[in-house]
């Protein structure tokens, strides 16, 4: 059986930050990071492929 593509998810723990899944899809990665301890809550639609660098436009309200 073949290994699971991991996914990066945006959360929010004490202060915002990325945590690594296994996951088939971007929202079952999504679903799986609630689980990550310490996780508060997940940013929807942040799930993005491990590979792909988190660089670019920061999202409104989202401080440095």
């Amino acid at each position: 059986m073949s290994q699971l593509p991991t996914w990066r998810v945006r959360v929010m723990k004490k202060v915002e930050d990325w945590v690594d899944v296994q996951a088939e899809n971007a929202r079952s990665a999504e679903l799986a990071a609630n689980f990550v301890p310490g996780v508060i809550s997940v940013f929807g639609k942040s799930a993005i492929p491990v590979d792909k660098p988190v660089e670019g436009d920061r999202a409104a309200g989202v401080n440095e």
